[in-house]
């Protein structure tokens, strides 16, 4: 059986969505703050990253396994299926003539770019790729090491040892990893983040402006619009919560929390036009809320370049994901 060694995190037939010849794009890296030329197939991957370290585990566990790149393969196939179903979307938003964008605009309806069975599918395809990022591998971890710290303080002296060697094996390379196949391969986390996504308002955003749209190593991204003194607000449910999936250079699918933008309902399924002001928030978001690196059809980077001198933290690898009062 054959292995496979790069193995994404973001689908290749995704990422040619923003490329200049269905192969090629630039990659913005955020650790060095350089451009490169790059093929679809080089980025957004990593060795043997959805592989199963057998080695790793209990010989009695081990020994059922009959595939370590069983995930791997699950995955790509259902990448062909969400490929399709992209695709169909984007077609339904064309031809979008001159006067039907305007009166997108006005916000004058347009015909819905999706059916409640095609916003189910992509309800689950949004989840998947949500979590199974390098991105959010990181957050696991560094989430699971923070709650050993925090738990530390309530640890009677006479016990600290052991609960720290232990942490230290729960956030170790292979413990971490393991911990994040088991959350992509669990059908009730895949099913309760699909069900709330699904209850979102679904729009298309339209990008007609001189800018392409940046995708990133972790293109689901969340931008919240309520504040909650004390409170965590980046919450897929959590109200005012908006979430971005870039779909190509031109197209955008955002998802925004029912309560708080109630007013947008009879959008639902539908197109509105992208502002250059639009395009440079969710092209900032790509750049803050990626792990490394962003993508653009053109070299056309100097909104990364700018949030990168201005916050420092959004270029470092040891940034903080999770902050802990």
């Amino acid at each position: 059986m054959a292995s496979y060694t790069k193995q994404h995190f973001v689908p290749q037939n995704s990422l040619r969505r923003f490329t200049h010849d269905d192969e090629h794009l630039f990659v913005f890296d955020k650790f060095k703050q350089e451009v490169r030329p790059s093929n679809v197939r080089d980025i957004a991957e990593e060795r043997h990253f959805n592989r199963i370290p057998v080695d790793e585990l209990p010989s009695e566990v081990a020994s059922k396994i009959i595939d370590p790149d069983g995930i791997e393969r699950a995955l790509g196939a259902i990448e062909s299926d969400y490929n399709d179903l992209v695709g169909k979307i984007i077609q339904a938003t064309e031809p979008r003539a001159r006067v039907r964008r305007f009166l997108d605009r006005l916000h004058f309806t347009s015909p819905k770019c999706f059916n409640r069975k095609q916003k189910r599918a992509m309800s689950f395809f949004i989840a998947l790729q949500y979590i199974r990022t390098k991105e959010f591998r990181n957050f696991m971890a560094e989430g699971a090491e923070k709650f050993a710290k925090a738990v530390m303080k309530f640890i009677p002296p006479e016990q600290t040892d052991e609960f720290e060697q232990y942490s230290k094996v729960a956030t170790a390379k292979n413990r971490k990893k393991l911990s994040h196949l088991s959350f992509i391969v669990d059908p009730d986390v895949l099913s309760e983040y699909s069900d709330v996504l699904y209850k979102h308002i679904w729009v298309i955003g339209l990008n007609h402006t001189t800018h392409a749209l940046y995708t990133s190593d972790h293109p689901v991204v969340r931008l919240p619009h309520v504040r909650r003194p004390f409170r965590g607000n980046m919450g897929i449910a959590c109200r005012g919560i908006e979430i971005a999936l870039p779909l190509s250079s031109r197209h955008i699918l955002f998802l925004r929390e029912r309560s708080h933008f109630k007013s947008y309902e009879p959008l639902e399924g539908r197109c509105i036009e992208l502002s250059e002001v639009n395009v440079e928030c969710y092209n900032s978001l790509q750049v803050m809320q990626s792990d490394r690196q962003v993508y653009c059809a053109n070299d056309d980077f100097d909104l990364a370049r700018d949030i990168c001198e201005k916050s420092p933290r959004v270029s470092s690898p040891l940034r903080d994901r999770i902050s802990v009062n």
